[in-house]
């Protein structure tokens, strides 16, 4: 791996290290609103590991992002009753995304890294810490930090056509299927939410939209898939299903 890579990866993974009490202090402080008495046992506890429920100082910064993830849709509701975050909604989709960027910096790969990648990732970063209230100071730096990377950096955008397809397919099934479905967690079985989660991790680490289609051409026809399915529907959502045809016709190459 080339110096430039491991940099970037190291600058990544310290920006991280740096939200990760910002973000403790954002989600506790809403929770504790929610509920005053138990909001660790009812919100926290669930979604991180059994040896680690004990204590703040034992959560990494996939586990706050696990928390905020899993108990959006209440901390959704209090954000917009008590703070001014224009398009709130959309924050869904970066923290999924702030999931994505934690992965991708701890399972690092040679061939993942480039210079497109580091600015889109640290725009996305810029992006959650305003979101959190991490205070000017950080907000501030890692906004030099975009700006001295535009510079240092001579790069070939690689947002190639397959790629700006990608990105669509990624947006098009947040927002017709799983944004939805999120919004309407509390009534979901818990077994169909978490599947739905983890389906919108998992795609982002796909790197083709053929990959993606075949993926939920798969998912389809599996009694999983076919559950999901029937569960969506029960409540009144679309599912992948509803909307395959849609997107096979669009993004399967010509």
């Amino acid at each position: 791996m080339k110096k430039s890579e491991i940099a970037m990866y190291t600058k990544l993974y310290q920006y991280l290290l740096m939200l990760k009490d910002p973000l403790y202090v954002f989600i506790s402080q809403i929770l504790q609103h929610l509920s005053p008495d138990l909001w660790w046992e009812k919100y926290v506890v669930p979604y991180i590991e059994e040896k680690y429920n004990k204590d703040y100082k034992h959560l990494d910064f996939l586990d706050l992002i696990n928390v905020l993830y899993h108990n959006w849709q209440p901390i959704k509701s209090y954000i917009k009753k008590n703070y001014s975050i224009p398009d709130c909604d959309r924050y869904i989709y970066v923290i999924s995304d702030m999931h994505y960027i934690r992965n991708f910096v701890s399972h690092t790969r040679e061939t993942n890294m480039s210079p497109y990648k580091y600015n889109k990732h640290l725009a996305t970063i810029v992006d959650f810490a305003k979101f959190i209230h991490t205070g000017e100071g950080l907000v501030s730096t890692l906004e030099k930090e975009v700006q001295k990377s535009n510079q240092d950096y001579t790069f070939t955008v690689y947002n190639t056509e397959s790629n700006v397809n990608r990105e669509e397919l990624i947006y098009f099934i947040e927002k017709n299927v799983l944004s939805k479905a999120v919004d309407k967690g509390d009534v979901l079985d818990p077994s169909i939410r978490e599947s739905l989660i983890r389906t919108s991790i998992r795609i982002k680490n796909m790197k083709t939209t053929d990959e993606i289609l075949s993926f939920f051409k798969g998912a389809l026809k599996s009694p999983r898939g076919q559950k999901v399915r029937d569960e969506l529907h029960a409540h009144g959502l679309k599912s992948f299903e509803d909307i395959y045809d849609e997107i096979a016709q669009k993004y399967t190459p010509k």
